[in-house]
């Protein structure tokens, strides 16, 4: 529709018609892509968001998990030094609780830390989705 009109200013000669056609076309496509840019921005923020929201989750159960750590690590080491000060016993008057404070501190607790998000972002290569540099460090 628009090719016939510009073809019948051409014939026409109407310079300003042509003119005109011409600013509408260019001002469409402007406004076209800009609106694309904004999708494509805010996309970025969306994405950017629900990143900053799973780190957080993961950040949050990995705080819980040391946490849980720590209280363990504490009894165990309660129990070691329990097992040790009973060392200086006489071997007839060790009992059942050394052999509980022994087989306890020699327990290690193994974990591996929740690093999913972590690894999507990078694997994704969504390195630099989170623009805020103070959240990314």
């Amino acid at each position: 529709m628009i090719l016939r009109r510009v073809i019948k200013h051409f014939r026409h000669q109407e310079w300003t018609a042509i003119f005109l056609d011409f600013l509408i076309v260019v001002v469409g496509v402007f406004v076209g892509l800009q609106v694309s840019n904004w999708n494509d921005a805010r996309l970025r923020e969306q994405t950017a968001q629900t990143y900053i929201e799973l780190l957080r989750e993961d950040l949050a159960a990995s705080k819980e998990d040391v946490n849980q750590r720590l209280t363990y690590f504490r009894q165990t080491r309660t129990n070691a030094l329990q097992a040790l000060s009973a060392l200086d016993q006489p071997p007839e008057r060790l009992g059942e609780q050394f052999l509980v404070d022994i087989y306890q501190a020699s327990q290690m607790l193994q974990r591996e830390y929740g690093r999913d998000t972590y690894n999507e972002i990078l694997s994704v290569g969504a390195n630099n989705a989170i623009s805020d540099i103070a959240v990314r460090k």
